[in-house]
């Protein structure tokens, strides 16, 4: 590929020094980024550092009081982004488990329960926890178009004496612990 842009550069300019036909490279290759961050619907960021994921902002942040209201009136279906043994324990009534882990062969089977129109609230532990944040990404990367993150997380759905609801096998499957 080196070789053939050297080619195009000495049929293009012949008798030119070598810095010349860097500034050239160098101007061909930003109209191609120009060109491509036209063309490429979202565009890249020249200032966020790579690594750095700015599509954390397409989310909704819920809060806690807005979150027990969507509970309470049942507009919402909860999904709990923790490990599958924390969900067992205890969890948010009526939720969902659905970890990172769930897509790593694939779409979850879970998913083909939930309808993609409706309005998923993604919690994990705590507001110090970024696995619904990544959760929710995954979510939204396979359809769902609602999907908002309950910053607070379970432990402050616990500590304000919320319902809890845990699986009914647990304790039978763990009583010689």
């Amino acid at each position: 590929m080196i070789q053939q842009i050297r080619h195009l550069l000495n049929r293009i300019i012949p008798h030119r020094g070598l810095l010349f036909r860097v500034a050239v490279l160098i101007l061909v290759s930003s109209c191609l980024g120009v060109v491509f961050n036209l063309v490429y619907p979202k565009g890249l960021n020249p200032f966020v550092s790579p690594g750095v994921d700015e599509r954390v902002s397409e989310f909704t942040y819920v809060a806690f009081e807005d979150a027990r209201e969507k509970f309470n009136s049942g507009d919402a279906i909860f999904i709990d982004a923790r490990k599958k043994e924390d969900f067992l324990k205890g969890h948010i009534p009526g939720a969902f488990n659905v970890t990172i882990s769930d897509f790593a062969v694939g779409r979850p089977e879970i998913l083909k329960f939930l309808p993609e129109d409706v309005e998923l609230l993604v919690y994990c532990d705590s507001d110090e926890c970024q696995t619904s944040e990544q959760v929710a990404r995954l979510l939204k990367a396979s359809g769902f178009k609602d999907v908002k993150i309950i910053k607070a997380g379970w432990k402050s759905w616990v500590a304000q004496g919320l319902p809890v609801e845990e699986a009914k096998d647990y304790n039978d499957d763990n009583q010689d612990e």
